[in-house]
């Protein structure tokens, strides 16, 4: 028990750092439009329209949505 209680303690005291996330939006690129807004050094897995499954970065995701909404940006202004 007292070990239990240390291996405890010892995870509060020295928490993981986040592996950085990524994000499974295959079904919303509104999904991945609010994802990256909020984590602009991500990635987002997205579907094409075959139905593969790929992995883009937030940064080129973001440059190909303001080819059709200019007024979508990531980080800050």
């Amino acid at each position: 028990m007292r070990n239990y209680a240390k291996s405890e303690v010892s995870r509060i005291d020295n928490p993981t750092k986040p592996i950085k996330s990524n994000v499974n939006v295959q079904e919303s690129i509104e999904n991945a439009k609010f994802y990256c807004k909020r984590y602009p050094d991500s990635f987002v897995s997205l579907r094409d329209y075959s139905g593969d499954v790929y992995n883009e970065t937030c940064s080129v995701f973001a440059a190909e949505q303001q080819l059709t909404d200019s007024s979508y940006k990531i980080g800050s202004d």
